[in-house]
């Protein structure tokens, strides 16, 4: 092989590792280095949760295995999905859930009856517009699309993963759980 030969394709197959190796879907790499000591804006972002009416942040809740989607009460995929979260609370309560209700058009007192019929039981907060902003900023547009039940995984060490889009039964939030978290 020619030297000159030699330094083309070693660029070429690292392109090539990159891009293939950046096309899992089932998860994604740590969005936050364990090196990484500081907690991005949105974790400390003050909610309200909607049945006590208590203050709180997604950083309250560090050191603790978290679940945070976002989504709508008009949305069934939503419901699906809670159900799912349902059933891993009561194989695991350890794991924390907070929902995030992204639609600007609806209002606690709509969430609280919906959560109540539903008898869900951790916490929901509306996002504020600004709230909602960051998440976009950081996870992009697909974060505040509903029916696509974006949900983003935080570990007890801090790194967070935003998980695939679509429905994830209890199975699948388990394994991911097992695989990101307990590495």
């Amino acid at each position: 092989m020619l030297k000159s030969q030699k330094y083309i394709i070693i660029p070429i197959i690292s392109i090539l590792t990159i891009l293939t190796t950046g096309c899992n879907t089932t998860t994604q790499t740590p969005i936050q280095s364990q090196l990484n000591t500081s907690i991005p804006d949105w974790q400390n972002f003050e909610l309200i949760d909607i049945k006590t009416s208590t203050k709180f942040k997604i950083s309250d809740f560090s050191n603790k295995t978290l679940l945070i989607e976002s989504f709508a009460i008009w949305c069934p995929t939503c419901t699906q999905q809670q159900k799912e979260l349902k059933k891993l609370h009561k194989i695991n309560s350890e794991i924390i859930s907070i929902s995030l209700d992204t639609d600007q058009n609806e209002n606690a007192q709509n969430v609280l009856t919906y959560i109540t019929e539903n008898e869900f039981n951790w916490n929901y907060a509306i996002s504020p517009i600004n709230l909602t902003q960051i998440f976009i900023d950081e996870f992009g547009i697909k974060f505040v699309s509903a029916p696509s039940v974006p949900m983003i995984l935080i570990c007890p060490n801090n790194n967070y993963y935003y998980l695939k889009s679509g429905l994830k039964t209890q199975e699948f939030l388990i394994k991911e759980i097992n695989n990101l978290c307990n590495t």
